[in-house]
C-alpha cells in the first residue's frame, strides 16, 4: 500500500464523521424539544433549566445533551488521531490539523463565555464553523493528491465536486449562525434557524462521508 498511514487515518476520519452526524441529529432533536415547548433560547442557564423542568422535558433534554456531548467528544478525538495519522503521508492533512486545533480554541472560548457573555459566545461559533469547513476542504485536498498519485481520477474529481458543495452548504450554515448571533429574530425564529443550520451540516457530512468511504478503500 502506497499510503498506509493515510489509509488508517482516513478510516478514523470516516468513523468520526458518522459520529458527528449522529450528534447533529441529537442536536436537532434538542432544538425541536425547545421550539415545540416555546422555551426562550435567550434565557440564562438557570432560567432555561427551570423552563425545561416546568415543561416536563428536563430529563429527556439532559439525556439527549449528554449523549450528544459524548458523541462529539469521541468524534473529535477520532478525527484528530485520524488527521495526525494521515499527515504522515500527505502534507494537506497537516494544514487540516492546524485549522482543527484553531477551531477547538474558538469552541473552548465560546463555552467559557456562554454564561457570562452569550452574545460573544455565539459570535465565536461562526469562526469555529468556518474552521470546520476549512478542515474538511484540506482533508479533501489531501485525498485528491493521493488519488492523483494512485491514478484514481474518479476520486479526485469527486473531491473537487465535494469541496464546491461543502463551501456552499457550510457558508449557508455559518450565515445562519450569524443571524442567530445578531439576536434580531425571536426565540422561535432562532430555533428554526439553528435547526436549518444543523440540517445543512448533516447534508454536508453525508456528502463528505461518501468521499471518505471511497478514499479509505482506495489502493
Amino acid at each position: 500500500m502506497k499510503y498506509p498511514n493515510a489509509a488508517k487515518g482516513i478510516n478514523k476520519i470516516y468513523i468520526a464523521e458518522i459520529l458527528s452526524i449522529m450528534a447533529a441529529v441529537l442536536a436537532i432533536a434538542m432544538m425541536i424539544l425547545v421550539a415545540s415547548n416555546s422555551i426562550d433560547t435567550g434565557l440564562s442557564a438557570e432560567a432555561a433549566t427551570q423552563a425545561l423542568q416546568s415543561a416536563r422535558i428536563g430529563t429527556p433534554f439532559v439525556v439527549l445533551g449528554v449523549l450528544m456531548m459524548l458523541l462529539m467528544l469521541v468524534s473529535f478525538f477520532m478525527n484528530l488521531t485520524g488527521i495526525i495519522s494521515a499527515s504522515k503521508d500527505e502534507a494537506g492533512f497537516k494544514r487540516a490539523l492546524w485549522v482543527l486545533l484553531a477551531g477547538i480554541v474558538f469552541e473552548i472560548i465560546a463555552s467559557i463565555l456562554q454564561n457570562s457573555s452569550p452574545q460573544a459566545a455565539n459570535w465565536l461559533k461562526v469562526p469555529a464553523t468556518l474552521c470546520n469547513l476549512v478542515v474538511m476542504i484540506f482533508v479533501l485536498e489531501g485525498i485528491a493528491t493521493m488519488a492523483d498519485g494512485l491514478v484514481r481520477k474518479d476520486i479526485s474529481d469527486m473531491c473537487a465536486k465535494c469541496r464546491t458543495y461543502l463551501l456552499c452548504v457550510l457558508i449557508l450554515s455559518a450565515a445562519a449562525e450569524v443571524l442567530t448571533s445578531l439576536g434580531v429574530t425571536g426565540s422561535a425564529m432562532q430555533s428554526t434557524t439553528g435547526i436549518a443550520a444543523h440540517l445543512l451540516e448533516i447534508v454536508a457530512y453525508v456528502f463528505y462521508l461518501r468521499v471518505l468511504n471511497k478514499a479509505r478503500l482506495m489502493q
